[in-house]
């Protein structure tokens, strides 16, 4: 049974392959440096600045923006490569696990095994998987 885990921020995500020896081996990775920016570093205005409230500030925060659309980007390569696993395991900033679970096609819902909402991006594959296996460990059943 091919398990895919996908550890994701608003800013970079990585995508993992559990291997039948219980070792992660990493698939892939994604960088997202505009969902790091600090909300006056990622906008630019030809105009000049704008004050709150005023007619030239935008309708939403651009670092926000980005980290959704970071989301739709995952969701879509899940929808695309879930014929290539069984199960998911999603582990996501509480916010971006908020973003990311309306995105994902009804069949990537159904092969999510779990869902843990914790920041584990910093983590190398070997840090990584004892951390799922107590998060797994403490997983209440559904």
């Amino acid at each position: 049974m091919n398990t895919w885990i996908l550890v994701a921020d608003g800013s970079r995500a990585n995508l993992f392959l559990r291997a039948k020896d219980n070792r992660l081996e990493k698939l892939e990775g994604w960088d997202n440096p505009e969902g790091r920016l600090a909300g006056s570093d990622s906008e630019t205005d030809s105009l000049g600045s704008a004050r709150p409230g005023s007619s030239m500030t935008p309708p939403t925060d651009p670092k926000r923006h980005s980290q959704v659309v970071f989301a739709r980007q995952l969701a879509s390569v899940l929808k695309d490569r879930s014929s290539a696993y069984d199960r998911l395991l999603l582990v996501a900033a509480p916010k971006f696990l908020g973003d990311l679970r309306p995105l994902l096609d009804e069949s990537v819902q159904k092969k999510i095994a779990a869902e843990f909402a914790k920041d584990l991006t910093q983590l190398s594959a070997h840090e990584l998987a004892p951390h799922l296996d107590k998060l797994m460990d403490t997983k209440t059943p559904t």
